[in-house]
């Protein structure tokens, strides 16, 4: 299964924050193609733990639905999840 995510890229002094909302979850990473690695390694590892507690999976929140300051970016990240 492929899905698509929004992310926040929040810039901080050492690369970027990264804020997942339909997770509530955080990463950040060293510069712009780092902190969209790891958003995508954080949301397939929040996946399998859901999955294995038996819980569902959200549906990606539409792009235009998120808040975000001056400054922060918001982009969809796409990820691949075999169940």
């Amino acid at each position: 299964m492929k899905v698509a995510y929004p992310i926040v890229l929040i810039p901080a002094e050492t690369g970027f924050v990264v804020y997942i909302p339909d997770f509530d979850i955080n990463t950040q990473g060293h510069n712009y193609d780092d902190a969209i690695y790891m958003a995508k390694d954080a949301i397939r590892l929040m996946m399998l733990d859901l999955e294995a507690d038996g819980r569902s999976i959200p549906s990606p929140s539409a792009i235009e639905s998120l808040e975000h300051a001056e400054g922060e970016t918001v982009i969809m990240v796409d990820v691949v999840f075999d169940e």
